[in-house]
């Protein structure tokens, strides 16, 4: 009996100390690896469309004021590409100087169009290098060889156990 009991214990000895030199790294939870990705202010700042006016908004305000619609005006803004960064003081100045609420509106719309956009092809830039990264780890652990533990009945390359006449060989 004390010899069985000292099989066992050894058994189960060895059992968690292989259990324990076969851990990968992959299953390493520590908060190094989980660290999120934060914009810096000059990241920002690179993200931000820069205002690229075609159009100057005095010529906006004189095409206004000599009798073209809001959405001729609209059209002309979207046909030379311009984007502008308006400040709220800025808006009242052009609306007290004759430019239409609607044409206020587009520039406004616009503005944030931009920025969203801005915002999204960043994210889209950090999943796509995400992918890779998570790609390249799954390729290196299929290249790692494969762990075979002979003491586990079903394992490869063993279909129904261990070897013999009545196990499948």
């Amino acid at each position: 009996m004390r010899r069985y009991r000292a099989i066992v214990i050894t058994t189960l000895c060895s059992a968690v100390l292989l259990t324990a030199c076969a851990t990968t790294e992959l299953n390493n939870k520590s908060p190094e690896n989980n660290k999120i990705e934060r914009i810096s202010d000059a990241e920002l700042e690179k993200l931000i469309p820069k205002p690229v006016p075609n159009l100057e908004l005095a010529q906006i305000v004189e095409l206004s004021k000599s009798g073209m619609s809001a959405d001729e005006l609209i059209a002309r803004i979207q046909q030379s590409g311009s984007h502008y960064a308006l400040l709220p003081s800025e808006v009242i100045a052009l609306n007290k100087q004759g430019l239409d609420s609607k044409v206020l509106d587009y520039l406004y719309n616009a503005q944030l169009q931009a920025l969203r956009d801005g915002v999204a092809d960043d994210i889209n830039r950090r999943e796509a290098q995400h992918r890779r990264q998570t790609d390249q780890l799954m390729q290196e652990l299929l290249r790692r060889p494969y762990y075979y533990d002979p003491f586990r009945p079903s394992a490869y390359p063993y279909r129904r156990g261990l070897p013999g006449p009545y196990w499948g060989w």
